[in-house]
């Protein structure tokens, strides 16, 4: 008779347990879902697209400040936008990783209206120059000589500034010399998956 009851018990206890088992998973399954839905709506608006209007000496005339690093995009067609979509969410773990040598304010960008500029790494200044082609912008370090190229996409106080992995690692041994080796250990992968698409690029934004 105890044993029948003790085996009721059991039963009873699991029939209760599993509608809320089955609450949890199907909260993790939501949860999941939104996340994964939040992440395409971000890879896919706007925000990473890179320039394509004119910057003005104007607009880019002031100091600038690191904020964080992600991934761009050009302009395709559905397929490759779905294509860099996919690749984006691959990629975009390990480059922050990789970037995670450039702390906020770090980096900072100081561009004047005469068309000289200085990149102030670490509070250390290297002046250079700089010119401005429709969204694209050319700086010209002095010390150590190095042309760095980047487009450009203002939005309000921020600006995006993308590149290539080869320009990105250019930025990197110019701005931060003692953390470039550290830089090129883990950004193999970002580099070898970005060698397959030609509409993503890297990507860092700053504030003003």
């Amino acid at each position: 008779m105890k044993k029948n009851i003790l085996k009721m018990a059991v039963v009873a206890l699991a029939v209760f347990a599993m509608p809320t088992m089955m609450h949890a998973q199907l909260g993790n399954l939501a949860r999941k879902a939104k996340s994964a839905a939040q992440t395409a709506k971000t890879l896919t608006t706007n925000e990473n697209l890179i320039g394509t209007e004119e910057i003005k000496v104007a607009q880019l005339a002031a100091t600038w400040s690191y904020t964080e690093a992600g991934v761009s995009f050009a302009a395709g067609n559905a397929a490759e936008k779905a294509a860099g979509n996919a690749l984006a969410q691959e990629v975009e773990p390990d480059l922050r990783n990789a970037l995670s040598v450039i702390r906020p304010g770090m980096l900072k960008f100081k561009f004047n209206e005469d068309k000289t500029c200085q990149l102030l790494a670490q509070n250390k200044p290297i002046d250079g120059t700089y010119t401005i082609s429709g969204p694209d912008i050319t700086v010209n370090l002095s010390n150590p000589a190095t042309t760095l190229k980047f487009n450009g996409r203002l939005d309000g106080n921020r600006i995006q500034l993308s590149m290539t992995p080869d320009e990105l690692t250019s930025f990197i041994k110019a701005a931060l010399p003692e953390s470039a080796d550290s830089y090129a250990s883990k950004i193999g992968t970002v580099t070898s998956a970005l060698e397959k698409a030609k509409n993503l690029y890297l990507a860092l934004w700053f504030f003003k």
